[in-house]
């Protein structure tokens, strides 16, 4: 559960819809421009909830390997600076109706990296790469991209925000952002939010070999979440 909120929290940026508050900006008056650019994500605070539900099932289950589900609520709070992760969690779950809880306080690091790029003729372009570790220690690379269009969300005098619309995001989710300004200058964009989101997703994967079958073990993973998140995050022009 706690991977899940980390991955989560992570990709809130590009799967969910943000709604801001209490925005201020700075130094915006040339905005147009200035947002025009590639701009990397390099900080991140954040605090999320999260409620779900996940259905394992094999495609056999003669080795032990009996289907099963859980539900699981969980909160996690984040300070993201570059490669540096400093978090806090508590979370629990319950399956056949026995629950599990645990919480923890921790540093780390993680590989992963987040540019959006705003063209001057209302295109844009998100892109993200993670290098992890799988189960079997082996190094696992992933990267997204995603493109779509942009605009300012009020008058163009103002520039008190934009709004994003990609259109290859997963479908499960919603692939449309507001982000209001709190800072836009040469080098720096910042803004905080509050996002609210609902996932649904379904995946099979490689599990393990069942000898008394002579058969590979797959497992199918469904499952959905709901949850909330509020925050910062700060970029830097590329």
């Amino acid at each position: 559960m706690k991977n899940n909120i980390i991955k989560t929290g992570i990709s809130l940026f590009v799967i969910s819809l943000f709604v801001f508050s209490s925005c201020t900006k700075t130094n915006v008056k040339h905005g147009n421009k200035r947002i025009i650019g590639t701009w990397e994500l390099t900080s991140q605070k954040s605090t999320s909830l999260e409620s779900g539900t996940d259905t394992y099932s094999y495609t056999t289950n003669t080795c032990g390997y009996d289907n099963y589900s859980y539900t699981y609520t969980g909160m996690d709070s984040t300070i993201i600076e570059g490669t540096t992760v400093h978090e806090y969690y508590s979370y629990s779950n319950t399956e056949n109706g026995e629950t599990n809880a645990d919480s923890g306080d921790t540093t780390y690091t993680q590989d992963y990296a987040s540019w959006i790029t705003f063209n001057e003729d209302g295109t844009c372009k998100l892109k993200e790469s993670a290098k992890e570790t799988d189960y079997n220690g082996y190094p696992d690379t992933w990267d997204h991209e995603s493109t779509g269009y942009w605009s300012w969300i009020d008058s163009y005098e103002e520039k008190s925000g934009i709004a994003v619309d990609f259109e290859n995001m997963d479908k499960s989710s919603n692939g449309t952002m507001r982000l209001y300004i709190k800072t836009l200058d040469k080098e720096q964009l910042v803004f905080d939010y509050t996002t609210t989101y609902t996932r649904s997703y379904e995946y099979t994967n490689w599990y393990n070999y069942c000898s008394s079958d002579d058969v590979d073990v797959y497992r199918t993973t469904q499952g959905n979440s709901t949850g909330t998140e509020s925050g910062e995050m700060s970029f830097t022009k590329q």
